[in-house]
């Protein structure tokens, strides 16, 4: 059996649609529900919407007539699966193809093909409306064979993506799509472990992950650190924060010794194309002490799993706008048949010092100073092909140009 493959659980696609043109018309004001379903959906769930289409997938499409969908059948819910996607399927993300009011009428008419709407959620069920929400509490184990976490959190976004933490030591676990979280604990004696609701659609290390920052020339703590990378830091929590429709995390950092090496805050958002869909996160670096750290991003990739690789430049509107950091280093890597990851580290100029790009696939280097600060971030996005076409779009998207 591919270990990889197991520890990499993509889950079935909500809908399981093909992935539209990549120079898609934009639906008007208005538009018809019944046409838009035929135009984007009909071709893999079928005119009836009871998953028969003509397009060869590698997994059934979704039949809408059986409702209970993996990520929620509310218009709500459906509206943010139109809008971001679905990481790991042939699911893109209808924002630039359909517009707002499309997307909200195609949510219903497609309700309308099921049996209906569920019933209301238990009054221990958290919901995230247009303000993330963050919930800390016991986590149960995320995958098979991962540990549980007395101390966890949940991030919900309102895109309808959850990030999991460890915070004992932070570190993101993976993330979820679609419902946010039973609050078993509000009731009988409290104690009992958080349910998160939604489907787990990327997963890091099998749920078991490793450090996320590194500094050499200190005494080991793991044994399974890549070559150079001698020890780990302590990533100790210091708070969470909403602001508007942004939420993260702050944590310092230290060394083994105690030394305190600087402080991250850490945020995260879903996003989506229309040739594959996935997240975000954002990192800003405050320094204390004298240090080059390693920030791991992603999973460990042999190096002939990389398809592809090249840097990128951002227009100044781009970054202004937040839909990326500065320049990018793309890698493509394939995860298993007919998926691929891509993994694009960016960083702006920081306060005092240059952020390194690059510094391994898939890690950043960031050298801390007193007193320097820097940001930088990571776009994980999952398509099911790669081309130069492919390649175009997702830049063309990812950056608004």
């Amino acid at each position: 059996m591919n270990t990889r493959k197991t520890e990499y659980r993509f889950v079935c696609a909500l809908v399981a649609c093909c992935v539209p043109a990549l120079s898609p018309s934009t639906a008007g004001q208005g538009s018809d529900a019944r046409a838009l379903f035929s135009e984007h959906c009909a071709t893999c769930h079928g005119e009836t919407g009871d998953g028969a289409g003509v397009t060869e997938l590698d997994r059934p499409a979704r039949s809408f007539k059986d409702g209970g969908f993996s990520f929620g059948n509310t218009p709500e819910a459906l509206f943010r699966t139109l809008t971001n996607g679905i990481p790991g399927t042939p699911m893109p993300a209808f924002d630039s193809a359909i517009d707002a009011d499309g997307r909200r009428a195609l949510a219903a008419y497609v309700i309308e093909l099921g049996p209906g709407l569920p019933p209301p959620p238990k009054n221990t069920v958290m919901v995230v409306g247009d303000r993330p929400r963050i919930v800390r509490g016991h986590l149960p184990p995320i995958a098979e064979g991962a540990s549980a976490h007395p101390r966890g959190l949940l991030i919900g976004t309102t895109t309808g993506m959850t990030f999991e933490y460890r915070v004992d030591d932070v570190r993101l676990l993976g993330v979820r799509q679609g419902g946010f979280v039973d609050r078993r604990d509000w009731v009988g004696r409290g104690g009992a472990p958080l349910q998160p609701l939604g489907t787990v659609v990327y997963l890091f290390d099998g749920g078991n992950p490793g450090a996320t920052f590194v500094i050499p020339g200190v005494p080991t703590i793991e044994g399974d650190l890549p070559p150079g990378d001698r020890g780990s830091l302590e990533a100790v929590l210091e708070g969470s924060w909403v602001r508007g429709d942004e939420a993260g995390l702050r944590y310092r950092l230290v060394d083994p010794d105690g030394t305190r090496i600087g402080r991250v805050e850490e945020s995260a958002r879903a996003v989506g194309t229309s040739v594959g869909a996935g997240f975000m996160r954002r990192f800003r670096f405050e320094g204390d002490a004298e240090a080059t750290v390693r920030v791991r991003l992603c999973d460990t990739f042999p190096p002939e799993a990389r398809v592809a690789s090249f840097q990128s430049s951002v227009p100044a509107e781009a970054s202004a706008a937040g839909r990326a950091l500065g320049p990018t280093l793309w890698t493509i890597v394939r995860r298993e048949e007919r998926l691929f990851e891509c993994i694009g580290i960016h960083n702006a100029m920081p306060t005092n010092e240059d952020t390194t790009l690059g510094g391994g696939m898939g890690t950043l280097l960031v050298p801390f100073t007193p007193g320097g600060s820097a940001t930088a971030g990571v776009t994980i996005l999952l398509t099911t092909e790669w081309s130069d076409a492919v390649r175009s779009a997702m830049l063309r998207e990812v950056y608004g140009r």
